[in-house]
């Protein structure tokens, strides 16, 4: 039986036993959110608990001049979701805020904060062996702290916001050749395997993202009309079960036209399903629990097919390859791997090929040194 919450009670409820409980989020660790619960005999008596409980662990109290791990644990907590963050997002910052954020800058006042601290984070993260990316991100991610707090008045300047960040260097995924594609689509097919096959399509023919596949419902294909909804992906929430979410923008909502050549396949899986509802379901049925399963069963392709190992991710960069190959236009390849802009898809997923280089110098040089024109002239 549940009880209906009041704004600013928190979570209250009652259970099925009659008592009521009620809970608040006290904090954010790398483990997810934090809570802590009370519960009384009745609402009243609970809703008196849970006003002490605020009162004796200040939730939603930061005071004028904490120190930085205590406004990273408030900004984690409570600003990054009333943002609207994904909590797989908010899991991701919690990573870098506990792992290189607090243990370097983390006793020190938001306000005393200074460009060299930022300079020497980024010194310690490199002699630790982090890479420029990683330097990047946890930059990023105390850049969008400090100016909230640069904004709430606890500090007059975001600090991070007046230091350079290691060069973004080399953003490129690794990719398959269109030759190695379709050998591990063949050796999939060798096997039998429909899931395996129609997995591997949906990543190498589609450019499907692993949390679009794995987050894909029956209820979102339709082999008649050969078309798949890319609606939602799959994630782990905060308490780390499976969770379904929008993709990561609106350009992502899309419905994916489905090739001729791919829909027998769908058909085949579709016929003998592993779960009513999933398309790719976990080994209990339901949604995938574990994602590590996914890339496993990605190398055992590659590797059954004697192609060299390339992550997951690169099958979009395989797929855009392939569309580019075949004279697709850049905005048509990021409308179909759900790139909001062209740039995105240009960075990180079309790259010439040194056969395609060759080829083009090739036919310059015949056009620019035609017959006449050599050293002995």
């Amino acid at each position: 039986m549940g009880g209906t919450r009041g704004k600013g009670e928190g979570s209250v409820y009652q259970l099925a036993n009659g008592r009521w409980r009620a809970s608040i989020e006290t904090g954010w660790t790398s483990k997810g959110r934090q809570r802590r619960t009370v519960s009384a005999a009745s609402k009243r008596e609970c809703l008196a608990k849970l006003a002490k409980l605020r009162e004796e662990v200040g939730v939603g109290i930061i005071g004028d001049n904490p120190t930085v791990a205590d406004w990273l644990d408030y900004w984690l907590a409570y600003i990054c979701p009333e943002r609207g963050l994904k909590p797989s997002t908010i899991r991701g910052y919690s990573s870098y805020v506990e792992g290189w954020l607090k243990p370097h800058l983390g006793r020190r006042r938001v306000r005393e904060l200074t460009p060299d601290h930022v300079r020497r984070l980024h010194r310690a993260m490199r002699e630790k062996g982090a890479a420029a990316a990683t330097i990047r991100q946890a930059h990023a991610i105390l850049a969008r702290a400090l100016k909230v707090a640069a904004r709430d008045g606890l500090t007059a300047r975001n600090v991070a916001s007046l230091v350079d960040v290691p060069s973004a260097g080399d953003s490129h995924h690794a990719a398959l050749t269109v030759d190695e594609a379709k050998r591990v689509l063949r050796a999939a097919a060798a096997h039998g395997d429909p899931r395996t096959l129609a997995r591997l399509a949906c990543a190498l023919v589609l450019g499907m993202r692993q949390g679009e596949a794995l987050g894909l419902q029956w209820s979102a294909i339709d082999l008649d009309a050969q078309t798949i909804d890319v609606a939602w992906a799959l994630t782990r929430g905060t308490d780390g079960q499976p969770a379904l979410v929008p993709p990561k923008s609106a350009s992502s909502r899309r419905i994916i036209p489905l090739p001729d050549a791919l829909v027998p396949i769908l058909r085949v899986y579709a016929a003998r399903p592993e779960d009513p509802v999933w398309v790719f379901p976990g080994s209990q049925g339901g949604p995938e629990r574990n994602a590590k399963r996914d890339w496993q069963a990605w190398r055992a392709a590659l590797a059954d097919a004697g192609v060299c190992a390339v992550p997951l991710h690169g099958a979009r960069a395989s797929a855009a390859s392939l569309l580019r190959d075949m004279g697709c236009s850049e905005r048509m390849i990021a409308d179909i791997l759900g790139h909001r802009e062209v740039r995105i898809t240009q960075q990180a997923y079309l790259r010439t090929t040194d056969d395609q280089r060759r080829a083009a110098l090739q036919a310059a040089a015949l056009e620019l040194l035609a017959p006449g024109v050599d050293s002995t002239a």
